[in-house]
């Protein structure tokens, strides 16, 4: 009878630790899924912010009065807003080392001095 008991024991721990084991693995996944935060932002910041850096290079050098018209239409659309933005970012970024270093590379103060 005690083999019996043993036995049934046995198998009640199996079973209780496969039900320990699978709520483990469901937590892990829930946490893990609402730790990740939503960067689209930051990915749409550094898309815009890309482009308005790259249309600050591209003033035209002698001055051509169409192509200067072009850049400058850019640089009003992609640097407009990008200082506001990038600070506000950075604010709620700020706790995120991955992110922060990323945002660290851009100037702070651009939409002045993009503009020619």
């Amino acid at each position: 009878m005690t083999n019996h008991i043993g036995q049934l024991m046995g198998t009640e721990i199996m079973k209780i630790t496969r039900t320990l084991f699978a709520i483990t693995i469901a937590v892990s996944i829930l946490c893990s899924c609402a730790t990740q935060q939503d960067t689209s932002d930051i990915d749409r910041f550094v898309d815009r912010r890309d482009r308005c850096d790259h249309l600050a290079g591209e003033i035209p050098d002698p001055p051509n009065p169409e192509r200067m018209k072009e850049v400058i239409d850019g640089i009003d659309k992609y640097c407009t807003g990008t200082d506001a933005e990038l600070a506000a970012l950075k604010v709620r970024y700020a706790n995120n080392l991955v992110i922060m270093n990323k945002l660290n590379q851009y100037e702070s103060h651009v939409e002045r001095k993009k503009r020619p």
